[in-house]
């Protein structure tokens, strides 16, 4: 058909609107990491969630890069998770924290759900977990949801 553009297992954004943990936590850049987000990550863009498919590079660095980040959307990755209120156990809906990018069992506030928890976290720790991801989650009625 000839309206059809892809499947949407990969996505494509510009990686100044992709929030990983690893962004947010250069302060150097305002929050967002002059390299961009990289390869690996756990990453949010609104309501869509996946993993950083390949690093991105500086919009500066040549003429053909377009500063673009691939988010994968669909599969089982191997991911940090922060337990921060109760033991997470397999089956588990986890959050990624849409201003932080930390993958971890807090729903609170603006979380928007990652995906399901294949292993269990011991509570108060960070450990590196097998994670199904979500891919998109439907928002609250209104704008911006």
């Amino acid at each position: 058909m000839k309206n059809f553009i892809q499947n949407g297992s990969r996505l494509t954004f510009a990686a100044s609107a992709v929030v990983t943990a690893n962004n947010y936590a250069n302060p150097q850049s305002g929050g967002l990491a002059a390299d961009g987000p990289q390869s690996g990550e756990a990453a949010v863009i609104g309501r869509i969630v996946g993993v950083v498919v390949s690093n991105s590079i500086n919009g500066a660095a040549g003429p053909y890069n377009d500063s673009n980040t691939v988010i994968e959307t669909v599969g089982v990755f191997n991911l940090a998770l922060k337990s921060i209120y109760h033991p997470i156990t397999p089956g588990e809906t986890v959050y990624i924290h849409p201003t932080t990018g930390v993958v971890s069992d807090d729903y609170t506030g603006d979380a928007v759900p990652f995906g399901c928890a294949l292993d269990a976290v011991t509570q108060y720790t960070t450990s590196t977990v097998r994670i199904k991801v979500f891919g998109q989650t439907p928002g609250s009625i209104g704008a911006n949801s």
